[in-house]
């Protein structure tokens, strides 16, 4: 059986050399989630977004993230 959850959650971005984590806004950034560029299978910018494709591992019965989308503020001209 599979799920599906959505969410949407206000963060900011820190990429390092092998991660990238979305980290809470707050003086002292906790991280949220974070995935190693290893594990990503697919990127695509559309408009304003970026949509990341992860390549799903499933082991027993546990959540697994395989999509994250990113809403990026354009410039206003």
């Amino acid at each position: 059986m599979s799920t599906s959850y959505k969410g949407h959650t206000w963060g900011k971005i820190d990429l390092s050399e092998k991660t990238l984590r979305l980290c809470t806004m707050d003086e002292t950034p906790k991280t949220i989630f974070g995935f190693e560029f290893e594990s990503i299978n697919n990127a695509i910018v559309n408009k304003s977004d970026i949509v990341i494709e992860s390549g799903a591992q499933i082991q027993d019965d546990e959540d697994c993230l395989c999509e994250v989308r990113f809403h990026v503020d354009l410039p206003k001209e």
